[in-house]
This record gives C-alpha cells, structure tokens and sequence, in this order.
C-alpha cells in the first residue's frame, strides 16, 4: 500500500492548537503526536505517494518518536481522511485528476469542483429530503429576511422603456445558424427594440407566491429555484432616443436605470471586447450581464449551488441572442472582460454581484 497527503488541506489553528482540516472528507485533525512545527515538513514529505513503510519512517523522524508510534499515527491520519491511500480508487482518481487538470492550468479550478462533488446534498427524491428542505428554508426565513427579489435602485434618473412587442413573428429555427447575416453597420438599437430585447431574456411576466420563501419572479427563462439572480446593464453608444451612458435595466417598472454618461467605444474595446480586430460589426450597444448571487446563497446553503447562477446566465444570453437576432440584430456573445474596469464603470459589487457575461449589438 501506497499513501500520500490528502488533496487541498487547510492548515487551522483552533483554540491555539494547530488542525489539519480536509474540506473535501470534511473531518479535521489534531496535532498530538505530530509536534505542530513538524507538521508543515511532514506534509511536503508525504506530497508523493509512498510505501506504506517509508512514510511512516518519516513520520518517525520528523516527530522523533518510535516507528511503531509513527506507523499507527499513519493509520489515524488514512483513518481521518488526511492521509489517502492508492488502494481507495476514488482516492486515487482524484489526485490524478488534479493531476491532469493542472497540466492545463485548470489545478484551482480542480479543486472548487472537487469540493463541491463531495458536498452532501439534499435529496429531493423522497419526501424525507423535501420536508429537511422545507425545515431547511423555514429556519432561513427565521435567521434573516430573504434578500429582495427585485435590484435596489440603482440612480434616480430613470427612462421609461416603450410596452414590449410580445411576439416577434419569426421562428426559432429561421435564427440559429441559417438565415441572412446582418451587415451590423452600428446603427442604433430603436427604443422599442430595446424594450423588446430587455423584456424577453430579463423582464418579469408574471410572479407566484410560495408558502415559507413568499415571492418570486416569472421570467421567460427558467432560473434555479426561481432566484433569477441575472442582471442587465445597458452601455449605449448610440442611439436616437436616449442620452448615451451606462444604464442598468430595472426589472420591476421595466425602465432604464441612468449611472453615468462617462462610456466611449475606445473603453468598451479595451475592458469589454478585448479584441476588436475579432469583430465583423460595429457594436452600438453592450448588454453586460453581473448576477445577484446572495439571492441563491440565502436559499441554497451548499457550493453545488453556485453552478445554477452560470447555467441562470446561459439561459438567458441565449434568450437574449435569439430575440435579438430575429428583430435583424448582429450580436457577438463573451463571457471574458475586464472585471475590475466593468465593475468600476457600472457600480456593482464585485464579489456580490459579480460579471458574468457580455453581448455586443447592432443593427
């Protein structure tokens, strides 16, 4: 048998005592044997996978206790979790999958989606797991109020949008993938057209109320538990029917909130596009979307949870794509910016309300 350190240990001090904590088995380990300044040696020794036999000699020598003291000290760390050993396939998968997940530069990225495989979840196939949900959800509501369905303002300055056009008249199938290209020479975007777009992948048509976590939005789009953490920020280059800015589309009166006039195309090339050269059109509008992701954390207590918020995105960049395509929009879709810059310009939160997405338009 072969053994070796877990994958991703955290180094705690608890109470003044230094832990070893696995986040992943979820089980934490007190320094006894192990003297606390040894430990940190040790773990860099078991960094490989070993015989059974030559780690426990160097737990031996770097704790300086006898070999039948080190080897049964190497049982309780494999016993804890801290420890694996390659006769555990699942063990053993995981480190070559970091492994070879590193290779490309994804080794973090590894590590998050690890620790949220391993993560229990509810279970909503039986009725035990929907009533510990609905307990669950209770307790929620109890500890804090549940965060607001719609975005707080965000400016005073407001700007009605037009009623939408509620059916578009072409179909599916005539915009993804066939079809006219469209020249996208930067003509602006018409006020109904923007209303149209903005209503279809964001707006509310309807709500529902549900006994213990109360209201919820409808959208086009289904979201994960109904949270519909998706926002839509609006940076106009030009346009004939309003001042051109930075705005943030307000879901609840289906207006366009104002946040600064200060956006030029020589910005939204640098921190947005990134590549300009890339492009075959002239954008004359840029829709970037951010998500309120508390309004999952506050429902969802669990990590797997964070994976809806992209799926929520995907959903609705594809929405908005079509929509925009069969009213004889180009469009160009990216999920890659300068998040710090946006952020600065458009005023969210960066890590509450993070950037996701990004889509160029143009007639």
């Amino acid at each position: 048998m072969k053994v070796r350190s877990a994958l991703d240990l955290q180094v705690q001090v608890t109470d003044g005592h230094l832990c070893l904590h696995s986040p992943r088995e979820g089980s934490t380990y007190h320094a006894e044997v192990i003297a606390r300044g040894a430990l940190s040696t040790l773990l860099m020794a078991l960094g490989d996978w070993l015989p059974f036999d030559v780690a426990a000699q160097k737990t031996a020598d770097v704790a300086n206790v006898s070999l039948p003291a080190a080897q049964a000290e190497v049982r309780r760390l494999i016993a804890a979790g801290l420890l694996v050993s390659d006769e555990d396939k699942s063990q053993q998968d995981l480190i070559d999958g970091a492994a070879h997940w590193g290779r490309f530069g994804w080794r973090g990225a590894f590590s998050y989606h690890a620790l949220s495989d391993a993560i229990k979840r509810v279970d909503y196939r039986d009725q035990d797991g929907q009533r510990r949900d609905v307990a669950l959800m209770k307790q929620y509501a109890e500890e804090r109020p549940a965060p607001p369905i719609h975005m707080l303002d965000v400016s005073a300055t407001r700007h009605p949008l037009p009623p939408p056009e509620k059916v578009l008249g072409t179909g599916v199938g005539d915009v993804i993938g066939y079809g006219e290209t469209h020249t996208g020479t930067g003509l602006p975007l018409t006020a109904q057209q923007l209303s149209t777009l903005l209503w279809f992948g964001f707006g509310q048509i309807g709500s529902k109320k549900l006994p213990v976590t109360g209201e919820h939005l409808l959208k086009t789009s289904p979201s994960g538990g109904s949270r519909h953490p998706t926002e839509a920020y609006v940076l106009l280059l030009e346009s004939d029917d309003y001042p051109l800015g930075v705005y943030h589309y307000a879901v609840r009166d289906h207006s366009l909130e104002f946040i600064t006039a200060e956006i030029s195309r020589n910005w939204v090339n640098r921190y947005v596009i990134g590549k300009p050269e890339w492009l075959d059109f002239t954008p004359s509008a840029v829709l970037v979307l951010t998500s309120r992701v508390e309004l999952s954390m506050h429902r969802y207590r669990e990590n797997y949870s964070y994976r809806p918020i992209h799926h929520d995105v995907g959903h609705l960049i594809e929405t908005t794509g079509i929509v925009a395509e069969a009213m004889g929009c180009e469009t160009f879709r990216g999920y890659s910016m300068d998040d710090d810059e946006v952020s600065r310009k458009i005023g969210n939160e960066r890590l509450m309300n993070p950037t996701l997405a990004f889509m160029l338009l143009s007639r």
